[in-house]
C-alpha cells in the first residue's frame, strides 16, 4: 500500500463582535501514511561461526506480508561498534559476507556475542519514490568459536604384540599438535584386562605407547580415541 492520505479539520469560530466581519475558519491538514508491513528475514550460514571460516548474513528472504514479494524494499546492516565500518560497505544489500580476516582486524573477540541487524524499510510512497519512516528490523545474535571438527587417522603396526612394545600415532589432518583446546582421550576395551601403569602419552597426547604386558593373549581389544 504505502498510500499517504490527507486528513482536512475545519475549525470554525464566531465573531461576537459585528464590526469585525463574518464567522472565521481555518483548515488544519494531517497527512497519514498506511504502510505495507515487511516481515524481515535474517539468517546465518553458521553459528556459532568457525574462527578459520567465514558467515554470511542473509536477509534476501525478507518480503512485504500483503504481497509475499521482497521487491521495492531497501536495507541497512546495524551492526557492534567494532564492524560497523565494514557493515557501511554493504549498506543497500540484503546479503552481508565476514571473512575471518575482517573478525580478526575489528578485534573480534572468541565466544563473545554480537548483534546484527538489519533494518528494512520501504522504497516508495504510493507512486513516490520516497523512503518510509516505518522501519522493521531483526536482530541476530553471532559468536564466533573454534569449532572445526578435527579430522584425523590412526597410525598403528600391522600387529600388536603384547611381549613388545607397541606405538598408536594420532596423525592430525587439519590441526596442528600444539594447537591448544584440542583433547584426547584414549579408550581400550575391556578396561579390566588392560595394565594401565603400562600405557604412556608423549608430551602432547598424539602417540599412546603400549608396552609390553599392557595386555593380554588371546584376548580381543577395541581401541577408540575421542578428539
Amino acid at each position: 500500500m504505502n498510500i499517504p492520505v490527507e486528513y482536512i479539520f475545519t475549525v470554525w469560530w464566531k465573531n461576537t463582535d459585528p464590526n469585525k466581519g463574518n464567522d472565521s475558519y481555518m483548515n488544519v491538514v494531517y497527512t497519514l501514511t498506511y504502510v505495507d508491513q515487511i516481515i524481515p528475514d535474517l539468517t546465518a550460514t553458521q553459528n556459532p561461526v568457525d574462527l578459520q571460516g567465514s558467515v554470511t548474513l542473509d536477509a534476501s528472504g525478507t518480503k512485504f506480508a500483503a504481497t509475499d514479494s521482497g521487491q521495492g524494499i531497501a536495507f541497512k546492516w546495524i551492526c557492534p561498534d567494532i564492524f560497523q565500518a565494514y557493515c557501511k560497505e554493504w549498506d543497500g544489500s540484503p546479503v552481508m559476507k565476514i571473512q575471518p580476516q575482517v573478525f580478526k582486524n575489528a578485534g573480534g573477540i572468541e565466544g563473545k556475542e554480537y548483534d546484527f541487524t538489519i533494518e528494512t524499510f520501504s522504497l516508495n510512497i504510493g507512486d513516490r519514490p520516497v523512503q518510509s519512516a516505518q522501519i522493521f528490523e531483526k536482530t541476530l545474535t553471532i559468536t564466533w568459536a573454534n569449532v572445526q571438527i578435527p579430522d584425523f587417522t590412526l597410525i598403528t603396526p600391522s600387529r600388536i604384540l603384547v611381549t613388545k612394545d607397541n606405538e598408536i600415532q594420532i596423525k592430525l589432518r587439519n590441526y596442528r599438535a600444539s594447537d591448544k583446546g584440542l583433547k584426547y582421550t584414549y579408550t581400550i576395551l575391556p578396561a579390566e584386562k588392560v595394565d594401565p601403569a603400562k600405557l604412556e602419552l608423549n608430551s602432547d597426547n598424539t602417540i599412546l605407547f603400549i608396552k609390553e604386558g599392557a595386555l593380554q593373549w588371546d584376548q580381543a581389544y577395541t581401541l577408540s580415541v575421542k578428539i
